[in-house]
């Protein structure tokens, strides 16, 4: 039986699909990532996702590809309901050894009531359900994954909310785990740079991309 014959674009496709795939892996292992590395990563993810060249290279094969991410729900009707959430971030991620679960901040310090959330919790979504999952929330705004990856890709300052968050939101790791500081009082304007570095500085949006 004669084999069905692989078109041109289908197999530079699958190529590209298959570096970007082996760049975003080998980024990881890097002691200190660079702003070009974040950037370049990001565009590969922006190619890989944002123009689902990843289920375009999937498709042909009959191959389902879903996501593990952290439910957010819960943490998005509590910001929309209880004006004493600040903030939040999903992360859900290992970062540099360093596992980062979902950050809260109330206004105070004092607890507020979340139904039906846990941490730990993760779901499976399709691409679309992934990229529009809101993944940080800063006094009432929203900005979804599919926004950050399109935000580190461009460069940064297309997004206010995430510039001001990149000003607020401080993330460094050490030997016990990860530090967080919150300052929303820092209105400076954010750097273009996206960095890791061996001191243990994090730019948050890195642990989203």
């Amino acid at each position: 039986m004669a084999q069905p014959q692989e078109t041109p674009h289908s197999s530079e496709l699958d190529l590209s699909v298959y570096q970007d795939l082996r760049h975003i892996e080998d980024l990881w292992t890097k002691p200190d990532i660079t702003n070009e590395d974040l950037r370049s990563v990001s565009n590969s993810l922006r190619r890989l996702l944002v123009y689902k060249e990843l289920h375009l290279a999937a498709n042909p094969r009959n191959m389902r590809i879903v996501f593990s991410a952290p439910q957010t729900d819960p943490l998005v009707k509590a910001a929309r309901e209880n004006s004493k959430l600040e903030f939040f971030q999903s992360a859900g991620v290992a970062v540099g050894g360093v596992w980062f679960g979902s950050a809260i901040v109330n206004e105070g310090g004092e607890p507020i009531s979340i139904p039906d959330y846990h941490p730990d919790r993760m779901i499976d979504l399709e691409l679309e359900g992934f990229l529009q999952e809101k993944v940080f929330c800063f006094n009432g705004s929203f900005v979804t994954r599919g926004e950050v990856i399109e935000y580190v890709a461009n460069k940064a300052g297309a997004d206010k909310t995430l510039d001001q968050i990149r000003n607020a939101w401080t993330i460094k790791r050490d030997d016990k785990g990860p530090i967080f500081a919150f300052d929303p009082s820092n209105l400076e304007l954010p750097t273009n740079e996206f960095l890791i570095r061996s001191d243990g500085y994090i730019d948050p949006v890195l642990v989203e991309v």
